[in-house]
């Protein structure tokens, strides 16, 4: 079985599980549409506006 780390606890999850999520997340938000789900100008700004 392979695993992947997860984070700085080196936490780990099998792969089949990992595959499984991205499989979900890519009939949910297609390739390519991901600009239709999240503002990432917006997201940008506030993130700007935030740290100064």
């Amino acid at each position: 079985m392979h695993t992947l780390l997860l984070g700085p606890q080196s936490e780990q999850a099998p792969a089949r599980m990992i595959a499984a999520f991205l499989k979900r997340t890519r009939q949910a938000v297609p390739l390519g549409t991901e600009h239709r789900h999240l503002d990432l100008d917006r997201l940008v700004s506030r993130l700007v506006h935030d740290a100064g």
